[in-house]
């Protein structure tokens, strides 16, 4: 979602079911493109997948997007009540950061994979939390964001590189076996791009 508004997407409208996603892009007459995969898979009849290198210049910009995806749109739509809602990972891990300066209250809803938790959305988590504790030394933390940023720190005790640990973790290790392991070295370039996918409307997801 992060590269795609970067390459010029006007939006990314998100849908839970693939059959709300084709219901979706027939409705709209901007020559929708419709994206977004199952189980790492792309779908069928879908334009692209999942992968952010489908997701260049010369094929998003200036195009709406209609997507679904097994994990990532449930969180957006688990989130739909929250005052704004953005759309985070390591590659605008500092964008986001500093949209989120100076907000009273900020809850991290990580996507999962299946519905159940996994390392890569707590890495990430800790790294978020990390960074707005950096901008307010007075933050207070839940029990869930103090074992976050704990985690996070033992990452960076321990050494590994961010490619590494995220091939380790559940949702790596999916992207892997499906033939996708340069998705997860580019996944973990911490700030490779600016854009923060931002929630517009909430009746379907929309974000510009």
């Amino acid at each position: 979602m992060a590269t795609a508004i970067q390459n010029g997407a006007t939006e990314i409208i998100t849908c839970l079911e693939v059959e709300d996603a084709r219901h979706v892009a027939a409705t709209l007459t901007s020559n929708p493109m419709l994206c977004g995969e199952r189980h790492c898979k792309p779908i069928d009849g879908f334009d692209l997948g999942n992968s952010p290198a489908e997701y260049s210049r010369a094929a998003v910009a200036g195009r709406t997007i209609v997507m679904t995806t097994t994990n990532g749109t449930r969180a957006l739509f688990a989130a739909r009540d929250a005052k704004v809602i953005y759309a985070g990972a390591f590659v605008n891990l500092s964008a986001v950061a500093e949209k989120l300066r100076g907000e009273s209250f900020v809850a991290l809803v990580c996507a999962g994979t299946d519905g159940v938790a996994t390392e890569e959305d707590f890495l990430f988590a800790g790294a978020m939390i990390a960074k707005l504790a950096d901008f307010d030394r007075e933050v207070t933390l839940g029990g869930d964001a103090i074992e976050a940023i704990d985690n996070w720190q033992a990452f960076l005790d321990e050494g590994a590189t961010l490619p590494q640990r995220l091939a380790m973790s559940r949702g790596g290790r999916n992207l892997v076996e499906a033939g996708y392991q340069s998705d997860v070295e580019y996944c973990a370039v911490v700030d490779a791009v600016s854009a923060v996918p931002t929630a517009s409307r909430r009746h379907p997801m929309t974000l510009r």
